[in-house]
């Protein structure tokens, strides 16, 4: 009942098969995240992940980087200020990875609340690298992002991923790390990266620790 009400009045993403209601894993986590829904990492690992090596969180951000003091009034502005901050290849046309985060945020925002925001292309794409990335973007004044809490987002999580996999993966890193009380401080302070990527090694050891003990239930 209570997914019948999410699909009807909540905008759940679903698909009619046959009368019955099937989903998309990434489209509902999206969705879950736009509304601060905690994502668990048992729920977000599927059968098919066993073996594979995900980029950790904090490789995906070294890649990504951490941008401060990006300039912006509205969600078109702060989506170009974050894209024009990336270090792309030079191939990469900047207009058109702007043009697929634009269009994902037609859906709904992917503003989770609290100020954060997680914007990302709706399917996974590849811009001439082999890894995925993650980039943390702290904006100089925050802007309406559109969030069901209707609060103005100054934080942004930007997830470029090469495959549905990885994107669940960062997905469900970032989610883990946003309920840790101590890296949610030291985002809302706009601490170095020295102490951010520091707490994320903590943060992940602490990941690494509890799929262990899962495991061995």
């Amino acid at each position: 009942g209570t997914v019948s009400r999410w699909v009807k009045d909540d905008g759940l993403p679903s698909y009619s098969v046959k009368g019955q209601n099937r989903f998309i894993k990434s489209e509902v986590l999206d969705w879950a995240s736009a509304r601060g829904l905690h994502l668990s990492r048992a729920a977000l690992r599927s059968s098919d992940d066993i073996g594979f090596d995900f980029a950790s969180f904090s490789k995906a951000l070294c890649l990504g980087g951490i941008h401060y003091g990006l300039k912006g009034t509205d969600r078109e502005s702060a989506l170009r200020s974050i894209v024009s901050s990336l270090h792309l290849p030079n191939d990469v046309d900047e207009e058109f990875l702007y043009q697929l985060l634009l269009s994902r945020e037609g859906l709904g925002s992917t503003g989770i609340g609290d100020g954060i925001a997680i914007p990302h292309p709706r399917k996974p794409i590849v811009l001439g690298r082999s890894d995925s990335s993650v980039s943390l973007c702290f904006m100089e004044h925050p802007v309406d992002f559109g969030a069901a809490d209707k609060k103005p987002v100054e934080i942004f999580f930007l997830i470029i991923s090469n495959t549905i996999r990885e994107h669940l993966h960062l997905l469900s890193m970032i989610s883990f790390a946003l309920h840790d009380a101590s890296f949610r401080k030291l985002l809302i302070g706009r601490a170095s990266p020295e102490l951010l990527f520091g707490d994320l090694e903590r943060i992940e050891a602490s990941a690494c620790k509890t799929k262990k003990d899962e495991a061995a239930l």
